[in-house]
């Protein structure tokens, strides 16, 4: 059975990929950033407990933003990564971003800077890794409806379109199943059809 860490699965999207991922039997356990504690427990002895790192975690508007939302889930995966090639081990890192990591959009400048950090950072990774047989892949999903993300964000995007988490859930089992079979989905980009 194949062991899964995901974080920020309180609700939204993270707790769609939890319940998908359980139902097709792989062992999850979930993490949320609030303190440092959970953050303590991966980095160390928790990505060798994993196949799958996937790193969902984020906040719109909060003072450690970059924090939050680049530099603990950069320190993650860098201990995963070395922890598996340490041990030869295989894995597969998964960033869940934003498609603004791409396209930027007023009114959220420095979340978009977050992400797009994140981009340029599992890019290099994907180098550094591929030699060992560690698998990098981002998904950048648009704006996904039913989430308490939004609650603080100050350009709510839900009126243009949106997506629910249990479809792009759906994508990021496709990119487990797509790694379990050889192949690598390195970048997907998945917008809602607009209104």
């Amino acid at each position: 059975m194949r062991k899964v860490i995901v974080t920020g699965a309180s609700g939204g999207l993270g707790a769609a990929i939890k319940k998908l991922l359980k139902e097709k039997k792989y062992k999850v356990k979930s993490l949320s950033l609030r303190g440092k504690k959970p953050f303590a427990w991966v980095i160390g002895e928790g990505s060798l407990k994993c196949s799958v790192l996937i790193l969902n975690h984020g906040v719109w508007d909060d003072p450690d933003i970059f924090w939050v939302n680049t530099q603990s889930s950069m320190a993650m995966a860098d201990d995963a990564h070395r922890n598996w090639i340490k041990q030869k081990k295989k894995g597969h890192i998964i960033f869940i971003l934003s498609n603004s990591a791409y396209f930027g959009f007023a009114g959220n400048e420095y979340y978009s800077a977050t992400k797009a950090a994140l981009l340029g950072y599992a890019r290099c990774l994907r180098q550094t890794c591929k030699p060992h047989g560690i698998k990098i892949s981002t998904i950048s999903p648009g704006t996904i409806g039913k989430t308490k993300f939004w609650n603080k964000a100050k350009t709510d995007n839900r009126k243009k379109g949106c997506m629910k988490p249990e479809m792009v859930a759906d994508l990021v089992y496709s990119i487990i199943k797509a790694g379990e079979q050889g192949a690598c989905v390195t970048e997907l980009i998945v917008l809602p059809e607009a209104k």
